[in-house]
């Protein structure tokens, strides 16, 4: 198979939004439960980036693992869609490989289609007005 084939396909795109929604919001589900883990401040700045040893490990290791998690959870799914000649353990590490870079997908898709639909001229078209 392909693999510009694989990544053109609507079902990538599919579960890239999937696993990047998910994410989006377990890190806001958790960041609320336990505001201690939310990182206080950039690498370059003075102050303290991180509360705890828990709050650097949840930004620096676990934040990145999850959306990998969530691909590879969605190989036992038998849809079709997703997985079109995909099989056994291909699909564990194809959906795992789309949870790794379903945050550049996500923003790959959104850019072509504000470009498409030329969402910013429209924007700057709405600002004259005021």
């Amino acid at each position: 198979m392909d693999i510009l084939d694989l990544l053109t396909r609507s079902g990538t795109y599919v579960l890239a939004i999937a696993v990047f929604v998910l994410t989006f919001f377990t890190r806001k589900i958790v960041e609320l439960s336990w505001p201690r883990l939310k990182k206080q401040a950039d690498a370059n700045s003075p102050d303290i980036t991180y509360l705890t040893k828990g709050s650097r490990w949840w930004n620096e290791v676990i934040l990145y693992a999850i959306p990998v998690l969530y691909g590879s959870c969605t190989s036992v799914s038998s849809s079709n869609f997703l997985f079109e000649g995909i099989d056994g353990d291909a699909k564990f590490l194809y959906g795992g490989c789309v949870g790794w870079f379903s945050s550049f997908l996500y923003k790959a898709l959104k850019k072509a289609i504000t470009n498409k639909v030329n969402i910013q001229g429209i924007i700057s078209e709405v600002t004259c007005l005021w």
